[in-house]
């Protein structure tokens, strides 16, 4: 019997062209341009796979995300998050909230089936959609190192790798990236001694999973600074990421905080502070993530800021990262945002509020939930009651569904059903 799946996204050409491809494999699809007409379609009928894009008006592709993990029906159903974002921060952002996998749009025809036959367990391993639209052909990737760089010693290794990182062809530089960190899953670790090394060598594999080699040469390229650094002896490391969070490419400032972040380095904190006016809000974001994770109660001035930050992900992370401080000045700090701040900052904190889990966590959401008029607010405050099993939090949902705006209500009844 084909699988059934049901891919959400509001532009009509990339809808339909998953539907092309998936359905010349022979799958059964399912198409919903927004969020609304999903949750319908999920209250009668539940898809072995669903497929969301991010970019979408009303009700985003994350929050519906997390709207469909709170449904006993589709707690489990496999999701795959398509994002216009190709960084490791809306990665984390996905699969925060639910996501099995996520795919860069940059990337997303040649990924979509292998992660798809993936998701669902299927025969067939790992295939990729030629340009032409053609029939899927066997993934090549580097599983060894090529007979020049194989078997040389730690610092006969260095030179190698650092020449090709030199190499005027960009192409070279990414493909040197590629087998360094296929080598670095096998018995060869010289430069996987720390969580930091091995979080990015990860990352690099991950994409090689449902992509092209030229594909994946060309993204991770743009890093030959970070890896340059991340191949240097261990007490040069911090040194050598330092200077990469001063780098005119922002994806070499956003890995090397991130890279700093795994390693919990001393030289983390101080770094994420200075990049938190960079121009670029990937950046941003990644810097406050360091912050949610290491930041202490003399960063909250910092948190209270970020909270307006135009860059969603800045604000989440915040959010996150005065949750995890806590306290009263953390909490108040949140409630304050949540009650009277911005829709921005209401919106980012609500879910921040409820992993407090306390008292006056749960008032303030109750408050909240009769206060707030703006939409975005009041669904992000319903999914945030309805992760507390409280009965205030019940109550101040059944306010909502009857809510006059049409999304909020919709949203707290969806909740409700869940809460059965």
């Amino acid at each position: 019997m084909s699988k059934t799946i049901l891919i959400v996204d509001d532009q009509d050409d990339p809808r339909n062209l998953y539907k092309l491809i998936l359905e010349r494999e022979g799958f059964q699809t399912v198409l919903a341009k927004d969020a609304n007409t999903a949750l319908a379609v999920l209250s009668e009928y539940v898809p072995d796979l669903i497929i969301l894009d991010v970019m979408m008006p009303g009700i985003d592709g994350i929050e519906l995300c997390r709207m469909i993990r709170t449904r006993h029906t589709t707690l489990t159903t496999p999701i795959l998050v398509i994002s216009a974002h190709a960084g490791p921060e809306y990665m984390t952002r996905a699969k925060d909230a639910g996501a099995d996998e996520y795919i860069p749009k940059v990337n997303q025809y040649q990924h979509i089936l292998v992660k798809v036959r993936k998701l669902l367990n299927l025969e067939g391993g790992s295939h990729t959609i030629t340009p032409e639209m053609g029939r899927p052909s066997p993934l090549q990737a580097p599983a060894k190192l090529p007979s020049t760089i194989g078997g040389k010693t730690r610092d006969q290794w260095i030179d190698t790798i650092t020449n090709l990182l030199r190499h005027p062809s960009r192409e070279m530089h990414g493909q040197a990236i590629i087998y360094l960190a296929f080598s670095q899953s096998g018995d060869n670790t010289y430069f996987s001694q720390t969580p930091g090394q091995r979080f990015f060598w990860r990352q690099v594999r991950h994409t090689l999973e449902g992509g092209t080699n030229e594909s994946a040469r060309q993204h991770w390229a743009t890093l030959a600074p970070v890896v340059q650094a991340l191949i240097q002896p261990p007490d040069s490391l911090d040194d050598a990421l330092v200077t990469c969070t001063r780098h005119p490419d922002l994806e070499c400032r956003q890995w090397a905080l991130l890279i700093l972040l795994e390693n919990r380095s001393p030289s983390a904190v101080e770094m994420a502070v200075q990049r938190l006016n960079d121009e670029s809000g990937e950046v941003r974001s990644a810097a406050a993530k360091v912050l949610s994770v290491m930041g202490t109660e003399r960063e909250i001035p910092v948190f209270v800021r970020g909270l307006n930050d135009p860059e969603v992900g800045m604000r989440e992370q915040t959010a996150k990262g005065l949750a995890q401080i806590g306290g009263q000045v953390g909490t108040m700090a949140l409630l304050t945002a949540l009650e009277h701040g911005s829709a921005e900052a209401a919106e980012a904190v609500a879910h921040a509020v409820a992993t407090l889990n306390t008292d006056e966590a749960i008032d303030g959401l109750v408050s909240a939930a009769r206060q707030r008029q703006e939409s975005r607010v009041l669904r992000q405050i319903a999914y945030a009651l309805s992760t507390l099993q409280d009965d205030r939090c019940r109550e101040a949902l059944i306010e909502l569904s009857d809510h006059e705006l049409d999304e909020v209500r919709e949203a707290a009844r969806m909740h409700l059903e869940a809460w059965k």
